[in-house]
């Protein structure tokens, strides 16, 4: 199904071997508020069960069309124009670099090195994108977790060094906050609600 069969995932361990070492009772309303959907999921798991990745079926791409296809075409762009709107200190120079980046997954253009100031692992990620990068990739062939994630890595590139570090996303997390205040509020007076009536 791929359309470059050279580009492969870099091979990944193959087992998750036991999860015995995880708690065995967890309370439920606690499960539900603190762990992920995945997390819950590997801890409700028996113990020494393994993932065989030579199983696994071949990595979503935008090309398959659907929900991936309008992840990178449409999503993807709008998230780096976003990064700009939230952030209106940036730059002429650094704001139009954003710009040509959101027109560069918009158009599916092959994938580029990372090069620039990007923190946490530029080593890793490095070697992670070298087999798609030297195939010829594109944001539209390439592993869409790949680009998804490639995605923020750029982002950073391009921030990092003209705003000292700063979180291009920040604004966007702190207005998020102050929206979820009202609703956090009511969950937590609900759950005090029910600890009360369960904790006589």
């Amino acid at each position: 199904r791929p359309l470059l069969s050279s580009c492969a995932l870099p091979s990944q361990p193959g087992a998750i071997e036991s999860f015995a070492s995880l708690p065995k009772r967890m309370h439920a309303l606690g499960a539900v508020l603190l762990l992920s959907p995945l997390t819950l999921a590997l801890r409700l798991m028996p113990p020494a069960m393994a993932f065989d990745t030579a199983t696994l079926p071949a990595p979503l791409r935008a090309t398959d069309g659907g929900f991936t296809q309008d992840t990178v075409s449409r999503r993807l762009p709008l998230i780096v124009k976003s990064v700009v709107e939230n952030n209106p200190a940036y730059g002429a120079e650094l704001t139009a670099a954003l710009h040509a980046l959101a027109d560069e997954v918009a158009a599916g253009e092959p994938l580029k090195p990372l090069a620039g100031d990007v923190p946490d692992g530029l080593s890793g990620w490095s070697a992670t994108l070298a087999p798609f990068i030297s195939c010829g990739a594109t944001w539209m062939d390439a592993p869409w977790f790949v680009v998804e994630n490639y995605l923020y890595k750029r982002i950073l590139e391009l921030t990092n060094e003209p705003t000292g570090g700063s979180n291009p996303f920040a604004s966007q997390k702190k207005q998020s906050l102050l929206d979820a205040g009202d609703a956090f509020a009511k969950m937590v007076s609900g759950l005090r609600r029910r600890a009360r009536a369960e904790c006589p």
